[in-house]
């Protein structure tokens, strides 16, 4: 129906915002509440489904890789910050300096891509390395 519409591209977005029960019937994250990033293998089935669907219908996919997911000092093994700037899981460009994030999102990128088997699909037409995080919109916070 989407290509019928005239739609040739699907955003994929906020898959890391809200992790839940590893064996959740309808997850809500492609993570769950697990050290970041621990996958929710019924979540990258059930994309990995849509995905296909997309790719037979002629429809392009715009993968988002950090969006909204908030790290955990104690779960995560990240460095504990100011509450005041870790509130805000979007814009939050702490995860940008930050050199254990940064390992860990290229952990998430390479762990992510892999499951979904998307490496070399050509249905796969960008990736959203790191959404809204800038020290231009934060530095006033």
């Amino acid at each position: 129906r989407l290509r019928a519409l005239g739609f040739n591209a699907v955003r994929l977005h906020h898959l890391d915002t809200l992790p839940g029960p590893a064996d959740a019937a309808q997850p809500r994250s492609v993570l769950t509440p697990g050290p970041y990033p621990s996958f929710n293998a019924n979540a990258i089935s059930r994309l990995r489904g849509l995905i296909n669907a997309l790719r037979a219908e002629g429809i392009y996919v715009d993968l988002n890789l950090r969006v909204g997911y908030i790290f955990r000092p104690q779960v995560d093994g990240v460095a504990t910050y100011e509450p005041a700037r870790m509130k805000r899981p979007i814009a939050t460009p702490i995860v940008v300096y930050d050199k254990r994030m940064r390992a860990l999102q290229q952990q998430y990128a390479r762990e992510l891509i892999d499951r979904l088997g998307l490496a070399d699909d050509p249905a796969l037409a960008m990736v959203e390395i790191n959404n809204e995080s800038s020290l231009l919109a934060a530095w006033q916070r």
